[in-house]
């Protein structure tokens, strides 16, 4: 039973709840003197924490004296993950008023503030972290997004910043890979209005935003992974290592562009491979 204790604190019972419901699911109706006996709550709490299981849905009463208690059913104990569900889904609507707080509180960048971070070249890692940092710039973008990488395990993160920049007029033009494991994802970007091409080039992402941004992204698997197994697959950090470069500076976003632009106008067309 030690291991079901633990497992029910996990879910979400406190010590004397997890001790109490126990109980009552070996042994059936019990009264709250026999629940604080078998289970070792003070007979001055067992009556309270029986009312917070009822409370919470796990336990029915019988309104007799003394009353009796009974556990409701193991389906019920997905209560707990629903309290979760509405604790997590309260603190992240309190954590974004308080962002737009702080966005309040804190001046925008004047004029010319990015001036000197022209020359300057940052390093993001971490997979969420990048994808983080490249849909908050797909959302910014004013004019023109392009997009090249190996496969689109990518694709449902920045699927909705795409979709609102493409209603904005963005241009959005994709390179990638075109086989049997990517073709699916294909037709579903194609769909929605994004322009594709294909190219051959593993382990590389980037990003070129408005031709003054660009993050380059990295994908190299850790030790003892087979890249193969996890192809189109939407990584992780203990699967591979990744790792972003970002930068403004014009000779490398002119190079990047420079390159773009020939595997475009060079490459194949997914629509007419998949005859779409």
């Amino acid at each position: 039973m030690k291991k079901l204790d633990h497992l029910l604190r996990e879910l979400g019972m406190k010590e004397y709840e997890s001790k109490a419901w126990t109980v009552l699911l070996k042994h059936g109706v019990c009264t709250a003197d026999v629940v604080s006996r078998i289970s070792g709550i003070p007979l001055t709490r067992v009556y309270e924490t029986l009312d917070n299981l009822e409370k919470r849905g796990l336990l029915v009463v019988q309104k007799t004296r003394p009353k009796k208690y009974r556990v409701v059913s193991i389906e019920a104990l997905r209560n707990l993950i629903e309290e979760k569900r509405s604790r997590m889904a309260s603190e992240i609507k309190k954590a974004e008023k308080t962002l737009t707080e702080i966005k309040k509180l804190v001046p925008k960048p004047a004029e010319g503030d990015h001036e000197e971070e022209i020359d300057t070249f940052w390093i993001i890692n971490g997979r969420e972290n990048i994808l983080r940092n490249v849909v908050d710039a797909i959302k910014r973008a004013k004019k023109e997004v392009l997009i090249f990488s190996d496969d689109m395990s990518w694709f449902d993160r920045l699927e909705s910043a795409m979709k609102r920049r493409l209603k904005s007029g963005i241009n959005i033009k994709i390179l990638l890979n075109i086989n049997e494991h990517t073709e699916n994802v294909i037709k579903e970007a194609l769909s929605i209005g994004l322009k594709m091409r294909g190219w051959e080039m593993r382990g590389l992402m980037g990003t070129l935003i408005d031709g003054e941004m660009v993050y380059l992204i990295s994908k190299i698997p850790r030790q003892g992974i087979s890249e193969e197994k996890y192809y189109g697959v939407p990584g992780s950090d203990e699967i591979f290592s990744y790792k972003c470069l970002t930068t403004r500076n014009p000779i490398i976003v002119r190079m990047v562009r420079s390159y773009f632009d020939n595997f475009w106008w060079r490459g194949e067309n997914p629509e007419k491979t998949f005859k779409i």
